[in-house]
């Protein structure tokens, strides 16, 4: 049973890390947007390590959901059918 517990403490991290770090581009996003609809950057190098950080943080976040699914099918199989 500390297994699951494990999982599920580091899933549950890895989401909300994920989050954090969507929301932080999501801001600049909104707080750097032109009148026209685009996101303006000083330099093409920032352009690139935003996007690189915005997938990172997706990919947090859909590592995360992924623990979760894990460890829930963990927690039912440690229920339902070891029942130790």
């Amino acid at each position: 049973m500390l297994l699951p517990m494990l999982l599920l403490g580091i899933t549950v991290f890895l989401k909300i890390k994920g989050y954090q770090i969507q929301d932080a581009k999501r801001k600049y996003e909104f707080k750097n947007r032109t009148s026209g609809g685009t996101v303006e950057f000083k330099t093409f190098e920032e352009s690139k390590s935003h996007e690189k950080q915005k997938t990172w943080g997706g990919f947090l976040s859909h590592l995360g959901n992924m623990g979760i699914v894990i460890t829930i099918i963990s927690f039912a199989y440690k229920i339902l059918i070891a029942k130790n």
